[in-house]
């Protein structure tokens, strides 16, 4: 077996190994149901930037980063879950449950105009790279 080989197994092998580390804190928030030290922001954000590898693993045909990135997704979806269920377990108002939404929708928000400045300049290059060739 060729060092290049070995390489490869091995990352197939981590790239599946390493989203299943989350398990345990997946584990303790479902059975204690409690949401203290969890930032909903942050675990969007994974959510959010993870789409970014998987898209170029999934346009470079890159089979071990696209498992990985899909793992990370849904465990991702399995923490914010969990957080926005138990976020009001034993609370007496709904202020941080309305909050976590304001600040989720924030992030949203926040990609959305990022991602729409990213294909503006996207299409501004092509426009470009056309008036070039067809000058």
């Amino acid at each position: 077996m060729s060092s290049k080989q070995l390489i490869g197994i091995s990352m197939f092998a981590v790239g599946l190994i390493m989203p299943l580390t989350q398990l345990p804190q997946i584990r303790i928030l479902y059975t204690t149901q409690v949401t203290t030290g969890l930032s909903i922001e942050t675990w969007v954000m994974y959510l959010l930037c993870g789409f970014v590898p998987l898209i170029y693993a999934y346009i470079n045909k890159l089979i071990p980063l696209i498992l990985s990135n899909i793992l990370w997704i849904i465990v991702d979806l399995v923490m914010i879950a969990g957080i926005l269920k138990f976020n009001n377990v034993g609370k007496s108002s709904n202020f941080s449950y309305l909050v976590t939404v304001n600040s989720v929708g924030k992030i949203f928000s926040m990609l959305g105009f990022v991602l729409l400045s990213t294909a503006f300049v996207l299409l501004s290059l092509d426009l470009m790279k056309y008036k070039e060739r067809n000058v």
